[in-house]
């Protein structure tokens, strides 16, 4: 099976964001989640969620944050989601309280494609 991440849209996003070394582990822990948890993301769905999280890094090596969000909004969100989210923003550090919230939302896909 190939890598995910050597999907060329993948690697492409990776190589291009600003902080490559880092999305490129990150974005492999997020991988090693979706397996623990037998969880799968189409191409497309993976080409997304590593775009967030090259994202998501730059905002924590940066030092910005993300616009809070109504939580209300993330309601259905699955633990399992939830919990998969907040390993990896915790693993990245110094992001604003609503990113694991919209981050989950890519491992909800995931728990729907099942």
């Amino acid at each position: 099976m190939q890598n995910k991440w050597d999907i060329p849209e993948i690697a492409k996003i990776i190589k291009e964001s600003k902080y490559p070394d880092e999305t490129y582990s990150i974005f492999k822990f997020a991988m090693k989640e979706l397996t623990t948890n037998h969880l799968n993301l189409t191409d497309l769905q993976l080409t997304v969620l590593a775009n967030h999280l090259g994202e998501m890094v730059m905002r924590s090596k940066d030092n910005q944050s993300l616009d809070p969000v109504d939580e209300s909004l993330f309601s259905g969100v699955s633990d399992t989601a939830l919990n998969i989210a907040k390993d990896i923003t915790n693993k990245i550090g110094n992001l604003a309280p609503s990113e694991p919230f919209v981050l989950s939302i890519h491992f909800e896909n995931a728990i729907e494609n099942n």
